[in-house]
């Protein structure tokens, strides 16, 4: 047995049906789109070219320049190897301490670099574009390095404190 309760014309749109569709998508954009742009918003800012980092607004700083020195005084009087690390294709050796880095751009359409702080390495080593160079910071101070495409720039910015007080 088979029922047919319609009729051989088209199904017609009801009154009011077109009405509730659009006050629905009403809805979805102006809840869901100022939520989705308040989500991407942090996203944005610490993607773009040039923005300020967040957790160290000083980076970048100026300072006294690293004093370089050769590979062999790099490696004189140290018994273990150099901790080295490798970020966005650059090769960072340190003699002690810690690192943090980041990613830079040459200006706003530049090409991105790494940048590095270093927290009382003694000595830092880097190896970027094939090209290394060699730096002694000196106990208990900070330093900057940056593996730029015009080659490698190392800062001393300042001591090395604990805290931020």
């Amino acid at each position: 047995m088979a029922r047919d309760l319609g009729d051989r014309r088209a199904p017609s749109r009801r009154k009011g049906r077109a009405l509730a569709l659009i006050a629905r998508l009403g809805m979805a954009v102006g809840v869901g789109g100022p939520i989705l742009t308040l989500a991407v918003i942090p996203t944005l800012i610490g993607v773009a070219a040039g923005a300020p980092d967040p957790d160290n607004p000083k980076r970048g700083a100026t300072g006294a320049p690293c004093r370089p020195v050769s590979q062999a005084e790099f490696e004189r009087g140290w018994k273990d190897p150099p901790r080295t690390f490798v970020f966005q294709g650059a090769a960072f050796s340190r003699r002690r301490g810690d690192a943090d880095c980041t990613v830079l751009h040459a200006g706003p359409l530049g090409p991105p670099y790494p940048a590095c702080r270093f927290t009382t390495p003694a000595a830092v080593g880097v190896r970027a574009a094939g090209k290394a160079a060699y730096f002694d910071i000196g106990p208990g101070l900070t330093a900057e390095v940056e593996a730029r495409p015009s080659g490698v720039r190392c800062v001393v910015t300042g001591r090395h404190r604990l805290y931020a007080g």
